[in-house]
C-alpha cells in the first residue's frame, strides 16, 4: 500500500512539483503501528533526489518490524540518515521508524507498507498479507465515515 500526505490545497504537492520538498509527504516521520522488535533496518541507499529510481533496491531505506504472530510490517522509501532505530531493538506503538523520503524505485516521496511473513527484505519466498486498521476516519467515494476493522482500497482517503 502506498500512503501520500493531501495538501490543504487538496493535492499531494505544492507547486512546482520540481524538489522532493514539493511534497506534503516529504520528511513526514513514520511511527510503529504497534509494539515490537526491528528485524531489519537499511540505511545506506541515497535519498531524496528526483528522478533518481533505484530499480535494483525498490524498496530503498527501509524499516521491518516483527508485530508477531509470524507477521512482520515493511516500511519503505525512507530517508537516507533518519532512520533512528536499529535492529534487535524493540519499540513500542508510536516510535518513529524514520521519515518518508524518495529512496528506492519511485518516482516521488510517499511511504510504502505492507504485512509479510517475512523479517527480511529478501523477495524470495515472501507472502504480503491484507490488513486492516483497529479504528480509522476513512472517505470512501464522497462520505467520512469512522470505521473500526476497515481496510483501504484504492483511491481512499484517510486521516487521524
Amino acid at each position: 500500500m502506498d500512503c501520500l500526505k493531501i495538501g490543504p490545497d487538496g493535492r499531494f504537492f505544492k507547486e512546482p512539483e520540481e524538489d522532493v520538498t514539493d511534497f506534503y509527504s516529504f520528511n513526514e516521520p513514520v511511527y510503529a503501528p504497534a509494539d515490537g522488535q526491528i528485524t531489519e533496518v537499511v540505511d545506506s541507499f541515497p535519498s531524496d533526489h528526483m528522478g533518481d529510481r533505484d530499480t535494483e533496491h525498490p524498496g530503498g531505506n527501509h524499516v521491518i518490524l516483527d508485530i508477531g504472530n509470524d507477521k512482520y510490517f515493511y516500511v519503505a522509501h525512507l530517508r537516507k540518515g533518519k532512520i533512528p532505530v536499529e535492529v534487535g531493538q524493540t519499540v513500542n506503538k508510536g516510535t518513529i521508524l524514520g521519515y518518508i523520503g524518495m529512496s528506492g524505485n519511485t518516482y516521488f516521496p510517499h511511504l510504502h507498507i505492507h504485512v509479510q511473513n517475512k523479517p527480511t527484505a529478501e523477495q524470495d519466498g515472501r507472502i504480503t498479507f491484507p490488513f486492516r486498521f483497529k479504528n480509522i476516519h476513512r472517505k470512501r467515494l464522497i462520505f467520512w465515515q469512522e470505521v473500526s476493522s476497515a481496510d483501504l482500497i484504492r483511491n481512499d482517503r484517510f486521516q487521524e
